[in-house]
């Protein structure tokens, strides 16, 4: 009688690394990290063209950068992004002073298989997707009435649970004396958050990464990688 095959045992499949649940790091006052990296006018110009004719903008491909250098640093494929989203534009507003936004997050996975253009033109879907239903996500969040501080804190974690933020605030004007702009920062108290903050200024586009706790060098990774798109 023919021998039976022998099963070889079956390797289990690799286990993402799971995203903790948002919480309060402890009020300890001490200073975020700061970390900031600059793309000189030339480039910057060849990446806003690269965008446009990929059907895509800046932001998006800031989105898809730092999503392949954020899997690279925690091993994770799937990176979730919070996106700010200026309600003045998307919905028509007067340009005031107040502060009028709500967020969006953009949700990437890498993979082999999947260039950093095909990352860059999903951020660009999903960016475009939220600008169409801004002032529904506005008027949902609008209608929050935290009972309390614990609501509060609650509904914040919500809406800041991501692995990293971008916040974008587009070409600066500035008097001719300014040498150069940086910005924006922003730190909270949750627990491994990350901003990196943008503007572009003189032609050139400037990041500022702030975080109490990220890989050290990845403002300079996420720079690496805009640079060779």
């Amino acid at each position: 009688m023919p021998r039976a095959a022998r099963r070889r045992p079956a390797h289990p499949a690799p286990v993402e690394p799971q995203h903790a649940a948002p919480s309060i790091r402890p009020f300890d006052g001490g200073p975020p990290h700061v970390e900031s990296a600059r793309l000189g006018p030339e480039r910057t110009a060849q990446l806003r063209a690269a965008a446009r004719r990929n059907g895509a903008t800046v932001q998006a491909a800031l989105c898809a950068v730092a999503a392949e250098a954020l899997s690279t640093a925690t091993r994770r494929p799937t990176i979730r992004i919070n996106a700010p989203i200026d309600l003045r534009s998307a919905l028509g507003l007067e340009d005031d002073v107040v502060n009028r936004f709500t967020a969006t997050t953009v949700a990437l996975t890498t993979s082999p298989d999947r260039t950093t253009w095909d990352l860059v033109r999903e951020a660009a879907r999903q960016l475009r997707t939220a600008r169409r239903s801004a002032r529904d996500t506005a008027l949902a969040l609008a209608s929050m009435q935290p009972a309390d501080a614990l609501e509060a804190e609650a509904a914040m974690l919500s809406a800041t649970s991501s692995d990293l933020e971008i916040t974008n605030l587009g070409v600066a004007h500035a008097p001719s004396a300014v040498r150069a702009l940086w910005g924006p920062t922003m730190t909270t108290q949750v627990r491994d958050e990350r901003i990196l903050g943008v503007v572009t200024h003189a032609d050139a586009l400037r990041m500022t990464l702030t975080s109490h706790d990220h890989p050290a060098g990845l403002a300079a990774d996420i720079l690496g990688r805009r640079e060779r798109l």
